[in-house]
């Protein structure tokens, strides 16, 4: 009967540190695999979107840039208030300037006064 208790006994230190340290391992392990994977979908993207070039949208921006660079006149349409108080399109004739030139006007007519 001595050889029955021995076996009877349960080391539950023991399987609770066990216990302990699976669940930290699981945690670990489960937190690299999620780091791993969205790091892969990241790279992916990344590499999909390197070598595009949305060629409508590089057009419009490098049209936008000439007509920033030089002096031109436009013709934009405007709305007016007429006697009435109705609005009625209208076109005008607009000078457009270089942004350059316009930050020396705009920052030349705010110096300080002595």
């Amino acid at each position: 009967m001595a050889n029955i208790n021995r076996y009877d006994d349960l080391y539950t230190g023991t399987i609770a540190y066990a216990t302990f340290l699976s669940c930290i391992v699981l945690v670990v392990t489960i937190l690299g695999i999620r780091a791993l994977c969205c790091a892969f979908v990241e790279g992916e993207e990344r590499r999909k979107t390197e070598g595009t070039h949305y060629v409508v949208a590089d057009d419009v921006i490098s049209e936008q840039k000439a007509r920033l660079d030089g002096y031109r006149k436009e013709t934009v349409e405007v709305m007016v208030t007429k006697a009435d108080g109705t609005l009625e399109p209208s076109s005008e004739q607009r000078l457009r300037i270089p942004l350059s030139r316009a930050k020396e006007v705009i920052l030349g007519s705010q110096s300080p006064s002595t």
